[in-house]
Formats: structure tokens, sequence, C-alpha cells
């Protein structure tokens, strides 16, 4: 998982906040009159002032709400960046937009999933839909000189095996 250094973003959404830094993640997107340039972010965040808190903006059918807080669009947006990683394999559709994720224990269900997707034959990856081939037929095929089919190796068994070949 990427590391994100605590850097300090804008509060500025009264005259009175104007002179605090709230030190977060977030990093300034623009304002909301921005909107049609900033949707590569599933992750785009506005600060509340009334509620003192942080709200996830979120979309349906090209409009964009913010949990009944008012956007103008002088409002400002926030977000943690473009997703990298495992996220981008976890959290953006067939399309490439990033969907909004809601788990409590987030960090866990990260390293679960890598830790999963390590350790899963292709076989497994194949049968659960992870791994796309057009021809599956090659899962069941054996490498030269090897009792094992494509389909029972690991991921990084399998680069091992090729960088055999490549010396």
């Amino acid at each position: 998982m990427k590391k994100l250094s605590l850097v300090a973003s804008e509060y500025g959404v009264t005259p009175d906040n104007e002179s605090k830094n709230l030190f977060t993640r977030l990093s300034y997107a623009g304002t909301f009159a921005d909107i049609g340039s900033l949707t590569n972010y599933g992750n785009l965040f506005c600060f509340d002032v009334e509620r003192e808190r942080w709200i996830q903006l979120s979309e349906k059918d090209g409009n964009w709400t913010a949990n009944g807080m008012t956007l103008t669009a002088e409002t400002k947006l926030y977000t943690y960046g473009e997703i990298t990683g495992i996220w981008k394999y976890m959290l953006k559709d067939e399309t490439g937009k990033e969907q909004i994720c809601k788990i409590q224990d987030i960090d866990s269900l990260v390293f679960n999933v890598s830790g999963n997707i390590n350790n899963a034959t292709l076989q497994n990856l194949y049968d659960d839909g992870i791994l796309d081939l057009d021809d599956a037929s090659v899962l069941s095929k054996k490498l030269p000189q090897d009792s094992k089919t494509i389909g029972e190796y690991k991921i990084k068994e399998l680069l091992a095996k090729i960088g055999q070949f490549a010396s």
C-alpha cells in the first residue's frame, strides 16, 4: 500500500477558519465548479463546517451529492488522489471509474487480498474471475520437463520457472 504523508490541507471554508490547517491525507483537488475534470477521482470530499466533519461526495446519474450539504460552485473539494497498487483492482469498475468503498478495517482487507492472490494458483485465480484468459485450456498444459500444469502454479512460482527458461 502506498504511504501517504500528512500534508496540511486548506481548511478555509469560512473566513473565520482561513488561518487554520487541518492535517490530513487529503489534498486540494479543485472546486465544485471543476467537477467535470475531477471525475477520475471516486474519492472526492468537502468539509462541512456546520457539522465539523468531512463528507464524501457521491454521484448517481450525473448528479453529485454530499450527504445533505449544499454544494456551490465555490465548494472546495479534496481527494486522496489516484488509487494505486491492489486498490485499482479492487476499487475501479470495468470502465475505470473508482467506486466508493465503505469498510471499517480496510488495512486488513488489503493484506488479505494481496496474500490471497499471491497464494492462489493460476487455476484458482481463473475460477474466481480474477484472471481473464482468451483460452483457458492453457492452464491444463505442462511446461517442458515439468509434471505440474500451468494452472497448478502460483504467480511467483511460474515467474521463477519462466526465469529459468529465459536465462
